[in-house]
Formats: C-alpha cells, structure tokens, sequence
C-alpha cells in the first residue's frame, strides 16, 4: 500500500505540472544561483512553499534567448536570492506550476547514495539484493566460470576471473571502461572525502573500509585478474555477442579473455597506482600488491612503446577501442605521484609537454588526459617543472572558463552546450573535474554554479523537463536498456542510474527500453554522477 500511494502521489505531481517549467527537481543549496527555464512566453512567477502553499518569493521572467539546439525561444525565471531552506515549486501566470524542488545543503546525499547502490547493484561473480520504495532489486550469483582464455593464447584454459562490475546494460567486463570508472570514483574520494567518507551504500559494509573504497576495491580485485604475468592486460572479459534480455545468473554462455591491448594496459597501470596511494592507510599489504601490479605493467608498456589494440575480430560486443597515449601519460603520473621517482616524473612531463591540449573540454572513457593532469598539478612532491605547471594550471583556467561561457549562452545552462554524442549525460557530468579542478586553482564561484548547472540539466532543466536518473528527480526514466531492468518482473527500473541521454542531437532523447543509444546505462556514466554529486554531497 505505501508503495501505491507514493506511485499515485508521483503519478498526480505529473498531471499538475505544466512541462514547459523546467529546472533541477533535486533541488538547490541554499546559496547558489536559482534559475528555471521556460518555454511558453511569461513575464513573472511566483516561489510557493509546497506544504503551506504560501507564495514567498516574486520575480520577473527574463528573455526570450534562442536556444540553438532545441530552436527554442526560452525564457528564464530567476530566484537565486531565495535561499530559506525548504520545499517548493515555481508558479507561473498563465501556465502553472513547475516540479516540486527542495532548498538545502544535503540534498545530494541521498542521490550520492543511490549512485553508489546502483554499482553494489553492478556486482558481478556474487548476489546481491537491496529494497527501494518498496521493490526489491536483486540477482543471484552469476558468471562463476569466468573466464576462458581460447582467444589469449590458451585454447580450453580456464583463468579465474570473478567478481568486477557488470559494465552497461549487459553483463561483460571492460577494462578501459574500468579505467575512468574507477579513477573517477578515487577523483572523488580525494577531492571529497570529508564529504562522502560515512555515508553508506552498502546492505552489508564490513567496517575495515569506507563504504566508498569497498566498492572500489571490488572492482580492483577483479582488475588483478586480467593481467597476465607478463605486465600485459586483456582488454575485456566477454561472450562472443550480447545476451537477450535475461538476468545475470541466466546468462551461461562462455566468456572469454581477449587479447591484451595497450590502451587497457596503461589504465591498469594507472588504476593500480592510485589505488596504492587511496588504499595505503588502510592495508598496506594489498596497497604494495597493487604498486607491485603497476610497476610490472608498467615495465612492459616500456618494453612495448608502440600503440598496441586488442584483436577482437571474434567478438560481437562492446569494442572501447582508442588510442593508449592518454593512458600512458596517466601510468605516469599515478606512479610518480605514488612513488616519487624521477624516471615517472620525467616520461609524465614529456608526453604532457608534447601534449595539446593540455586539458580537453569535451572527455569520457576515450581520453584520461585530464586525470594525468589534476593528479600532477596538485602533487605537493618536489622537482615538477614549474612552467609546465603554471601551463597546465592555465589550462584548467581556460577551459572551465570556457565552460562557464558555454553554460551562460546555453537556454538549459548546458556547459556542453551544443555537443551530443553516445553517453552525452556523462560527458557533461565530467565537466564537472575540470570546474572543480579550476576552482581549487582560483576559487572563483562561477565554477562552483557551472558544476551544478550540470547537475541540474541531468535532474530536469532540459529540453524534456524530466531527470535521467533512474528513481530520483521529477519523471525519472523507466525504461532503461539494462537487461535487468527488463527481465525482473519489476515495474519500476533498479534506483540511482544515469542514462545516456540525447546522442545525436539535442532532441533524440526518448524512454524506450530498445533504444541503447540514450537510454543504456554504464558504469562510466553513473561513476561521472557519483563525482559531481560527490562535490556536494
């Protein structure tokens, strides 16, 4: 019964609200900048608290600004000097109401939670089961033979490859999508870990960890299991094509270790580092056996200079091909900032050197360059060349800046402004590295307001006034490409995913189960959400 009263309640919120109001349905911290947009011509509104219906704020609606993308004449209310914390929504003469948001300065504590349950969720090699508004999400142990190496050199081998995170909405094993998961999950832990550090997403957490490193360390005890004794990493654990939509544990058909590729072998290497510097306070044992995997892969990206790609000629499933000298600046980096020897210090600063740009406006999976940079612009070791630094430094400066630019221009505050691709939704969230990463720099708020203007297109100021997050926000999706969302029985999909969003154009967007390109799931993208809610969390 609680359950159908909280769906009744949503179901009547969306009957009341009038689309064309869109803003972040999270909400707002107290003191940041306020801003909603719309799409019908207005000129005021009104702020009301939604449990008193008191009307405590009043504005003018400035505008109409064409927005290029979605060729709309929006307009934009502003209430950025309401900062009394509470519930409300935006009433606007003539059109109604918006989605309820809330005021506050914890508001993202629980979106950072469900974040991080979705990839307890991901789990592979071993059940797992939470309840959410009354659902119960939940798989049984699955993929316990991984894996086969038939294609690594080994024909009827079996090398034992469990655990690690399901990777999107199918059940394969990516290392090169590990690479930016996991190194934005540390991103956060560094950055923010007197936010995050006790908040918990686990059913079950041990207490020898942070809730935070325990699900990373999941994942790493699975990276062990692609290197080969050589330094060399396969590129993915995978069936030969993609399963139909069944669950986890019915997925049995043969999974394979792939050839050994460069790029996957430099996030390795990276990984490994920095996990050996985030895991030393707590157990050094395991933070030297991840130092020692790191220096061994190291070693032979030295002995094999040239760009290598995995042969996946025999494989019908995710591909995450790319060019590795991303990766290896990064390896760098991570073992310079771990160890402090100069012979990581200096192929760093060569490759940064050759490097431009220095740090990339529009990144995701493809290119890390930008993790390189932040780890080595805030080292506190000695001998860094300083102008390299101040070029660096710069960089983030004029990118951010950039940023912010793009976000003012745009009609949703979009800092991608105009770009889409596969998995847009993280590309934007992403952004948020560089924003921080320039605040830290200069503080200068306009950063901090451009991160969260990212947030807030993702939770429902977008062209389609609905949040991309599975469970959370204002009309979240419910029907994501993820093979367990459509094979559980359950109505409602598993909480705290980001979709991919608008692809190829800022108008694609649809909530259709079938269609992978904006509506999949992956641990990339939920881990760019778990960093930018990180922030403020």
């Amino acid at each position: 019964m609680e359950k159908e009263l909280m769906v009744k309640t949503g179901n009547l919120e969306r009957a009341q609200v009038n689309t064309g109001i869109r803003l972040n349905s999270i909400g707002f911290l107290e003191n940041q900048k306020k801003r909603a947009s719309i799409s019908f011509p207005c000129t005021g509104f009104t702020v009301v608290d939604r449990i008193s219906g008191e009307e405590i704020f009043a504005g003018q609606i400035f505008g109409p600004q064409l927005n290029p993308d979605t060729g709309e004449e929006i307009y934009t209310a502003d209430f950025s000097k309401l900062n009394t914390a509470g519930e409300y929504y935006l009433y606007v003469e003539g059109l109604g109401r918006s989605a309820s948001f809330e005021i506050g300065n914890y508001i993202y504590r629980e979106p950072y939670r469900l974040a991080m349950q979705a990839m307890y969720l991901w789990r592979c090699g071993t059940e797992v089961s939470v309840t959410h508004n009354g659902s119960r999400y939940s798989h049984e142990a699955c993929h316990l033979n991984d894996a086969l190496l038939d294609y690594a050199g080994s024909p009827g081998r079996v090398k034992k490859s469990t655990g690690g995170w399901h990777d999107a909405g199918d059940y394969n094993k990516y290392v090169v999508n590990a690479g930016i998961t996991v190194g934005m999950m540390i991103k956060a832990w560094e950055h923010f870990r007197n936010r995050i550090e006790n908040i918990n997403h686990l059913p079950d957490p041990s207490g020898e960890l942070p809730p935070l490193l325990q699900e990373i360390k999941w994942e790493m005890d699975w990276l062990f299991t692609m290197q080969f004794d050589d330094g060399s990493v396969s590129h993915k654990i995978s069936t030969i094509r993609f399963c139909p939509f069944i669950m986890p544990e019915q997925e049995t058909a043969r999974r394979y270790f792939t050839p050994w590729g460069s790029p996957a072998t430099a996030d390795f290497t990276a990984l490994m580092a920095a996990a050996a510097r985030v895991f030393g306070p707590f157990d050094g044992a395991y933070s030297q056996k991840c130092l020692d995997a790191a220096v061994n892969s190291y070693g032979f990206l030295q002995e094999h200079p040239e760009e290598h790609q995995p042969d996946l000629s025999g494989f019908f499933t995710g591909g995450y091909i790319t060019n590795d000298h991303d990766g290896r600046l990064w390896a760098a980096a991570e073992l310079w900032e771990t160890t402090g020897e100069e012979r990581f210090l200096a192929d760093f600063q060569k490759r940064a050197g050759e490097m431009n740009p220095k740090v990339e406006f529009d990144f995701n999976w493809k290119d890390v360059r930008n993790l390189a940079m932040d780890t080595f612009l805030f080292s506190k070791r000695k001998d860094r060349d300083e102008s390299l630094v101040k070029e660096i430094a710069a960089s983030f400066i004029s990118t951010a800046n950039q940023m912010a630019e793009v976000a003012d221009a745009h009609g949703y505050g979009r800092p991608l402004g105009e770009r889409y691709c596969w998995g847009a939704n993280s590309n934007l969230l992403d952004q948020v590295l560089v924003l921080n990463t320039a605040y830290r720099i200069n503080p200068d708020y306009k950063y901090v307001n451009t991160a969260l203007d990212a947030l807030g297109f993702v939770f429902g100021r977008n062209h389609f006034c609905r949040s991309f997050v599975t469970s959370l926000g204002f009309n979240p999706p419910m029907h994501p490409h993820d093979r367990r969302c459509g094979a559980d029985g359950v109505e409602d999909p598993w909480p705290g995913y980001l979709v991919g969003g608008p692809a190829d154009n800022a108008l694609d967007y649809e909530d259709v189960e079938a269609n992978c390109r904006v509506n999949e799931t992956a641990i990339n993208w939920n881990a760019a959400l778990i960093y930018a809610l990180a922030a403020f969390a």
